[in-house]
């Protein structure tokens, strides 16, 4: 009969059945996917109201430590300026003891505010250089804090983009002790100018300023160059001559023309030339500088004492080909190399006495000891004892003589790694950095410099003392033409 459903083998109940089965397990399934979702949603309202009281007393903590740090730039604050005393003080110790750029100071003041979360602006370049600039300018204008006598050391720098730095170095005798070498912590910077060349009418004005701001100045440190001799008689200052180029003079006089000393320059060029891309650059001579040279003469003396003794013994022998066919020479100098060696290890004795604890009768004594058991010429003998002897009645009156100026050697060195490698830029009015070199600057200095130096004043300074570069000159020429 139509209509009626088969009962028989459940044939059309059965597809019904399983899907009702299907459904009831999928409800089960949602019903309990609803239930946990609600208990997921239950655990994170739990989590969001603990992470909420968290947040809030995060925020009370930091509103404390804000106010706390408010309380405390109120102390360092500095008058016209966005950063306080200890954040210039931070870029300062950068500066002055990491050797770093201005590039690389911003750099690591980004590092320290990332990492240790502080919360103040970076400062751009021309604001850290300025800061330095004030630092600086304000030490060359500062008076004497007292009238102990002073020692001046004076040079000019190598000239840079057509421009040479005059420095004068002020040292209290009676704060030195004379026990270590002189630091540029124990120096003050008295000067700084800039010009093409400087006269010994130009040196004396410098000196001439320095006087007028209080400083006695009893005697005059430096090289034998001829405008410094006849500015510090001029100026009736005695004139110490610096004992490093002194003994470097000595050298020079009985090597420059020493015709043994010449031909072994020689030989040193050409092998030096022949080794130092091959495999064996480790047996090239050091190289030797144009200017100078004769302050740096151990090098060459090192070097050839180390491959003597490295032919004699054999460690460098025929079966060191190459090498041994380029070095073999220097068996034909022995006495010259150990006549050489003998004096620079001398000069090296004598320096050492001299920088630790400067001229006075305990050092001479130890200078004629040490020179007289010195396996070296007679004549070279009586040049140091001559030095010596004739520096001391230059000042009989003085305790201790300072006779060594390589602190403004190292001062001329840095200024030189920091300057552009632009030579055309030359010197420029960055030169004020000097002053900050070897100082230990508190808060109430860096408050004070700032505050009473003005962006007016560095370019005051820069139009009296900085000369144009050869760079803008060229620029000025470009647009001339």
């Amino acid at each position: 009969m139509q209509g009626t459903p088969e009962l028989a083998g459940g044939s059309k109940i059965d597809p019904w059945r399983e899907k009702a089965v299907r459904y009831n397990r999928e409800i089960h399934a949602l019903r309990a996917r609803v239930k946990e979702v609600k208990l997921g949603r239950e655990e994170f309202k739990r989590r969001l109201r603990i992470s909420n009281r968290e947040r809030a007393c995060l925020k009370e903590q930091n509103a404390r430590l804000l106010r706390r740090v408010a309380a405390l730039d109120q102390s360092t604050a500095i008058r016209h300026h966005s950063y306080s005393a200890e954040q210039i003080r931070l870029f300062v110790l950068l500066r002055q003891y990491g050797g770093m750029s201005l590039r690389a100071c911003r750099h690591a003041i980004l590092i320290l505010t990332t990492v240790l979360h502080f919360e103040f602006e970076l400062p751009s370049i021309t604001t850290l250089r300025y800061w330095e600039m004030k630092l600086g300018l304000d030490q060359l204008r500062r008076v004497a804090s007292n009238r102990h006598a002073h020692a001046l050391l004076l040079d000019e720098s190598i000239s840079l983009g057509g421009q040479r730095a005059l420095v004068l170095l002020g040292v209290d005798l009676v704060r030195y002790d004379f026990r270590t070498p002189l630091r540029m912590e124990d120096t003050e910077v008295l000067y700084i100018g800039l010009r093409s060349s400087w006269t010994a009418v130009q040196i004396a004005e410098a000196i001439e300023q320095v006087r007028q701001r209080g400083y006695k100045l009893v005697y005059g440190c430096s090289d034998r160059g001829a405008n410094l001799r006849k500015v510090l008689f001029d100026s009736n200052l005695v004139h110490v001559s610096d004992c490093t180029h002194a003994l470097a003079k000595m050298l020079e006089k009985r090597y420059r023309h020493d015709p043994v000393y010449l031909e072994f320059c020689a030989h040193t060029s050409r092998i030096k030339r022949r080794l130092v891309l091959s495999e064996y650059a480790q047996y090239a001579p050091p190289h030797r500088r144009d200017k100078a040279r004769f302050l740096n003469l151990d090098a060459l003396s090192d070097w050839a004492v180390v491959m003597l003794a490295q032919l004699k013994s054999g460690a460098l022998g025929p079966q060191h080909e190459k090498p041994f066919a380029e070095l073999n020479w220097l068996l034909n100098y022995e006495s010259f190399i150990v006549e050489l060696s003998a004096k620079i290890t001398l000069h090296h004795q004598v320096l050492k006495v001299l920088k630790h604890h400067g001229l006075n009768p305990q050092t001479r004594y130890e200078v004629q000891q040490l020179v007289q058991n010195a396996p070296v010429e007679e004549g070279f003998r009586e040049q140091i004892i001559a030095y010596v002897r004739s520096t001391e009645r230059l000042l009989p009156r003085q305790g201790s003589i300072l006779c060594c100026s390589d602190v403004l050697e190292s001062m001329f060195g840095k200024l030189k790694y920091q300057s552009p490698s632009n030579r055309l830029v030359g010197l420029t009015d960055a030169v004020l950095n000097l002053a900050n070199y070897g100082k230990h600057f508190s808060v109430e200095q860096i408050k004070s410099s700032l505050e009473s130096i003005r962006i007016f004043d560095l370019k005051e300074w820069r139009r009296k003392n900085v000369p144009d570069t050869a760079l803008q000159k060229r620029r000025r020429l470009k647009n001339t033409g």
